[in-house]
């Protein structure tokens, strides 16, 4: 998210979590996908600290 979409919501008094931001926009990107339509994909997340993320929205 570029700053200065990130200062509106801080200026809105709006806590930003850059952490559920992120994974938020992935667990959209994988919904997108075939998915939705009830098919399979093969998911490769090669970021370390997105795959951490994913990881732990998974076993909550």
């Amino acid at each position: 998210m570029k700053a200065r979409s990130r200062r509106r919501f801080e200026n809105l008094g709006i806590t930003f979590d850059a952490d559920l931001y992120a994974l938020s926009e992935m667990i959209q990107w994988i919904w997108w996908s075939r998915i939705r339509n009830g098919g399979e994909i093969n998911l490769f997340v090669p970021s370390e600290r997105m795959r951490g993320l994913l990881r732990e929205w998974l076993l909550e």
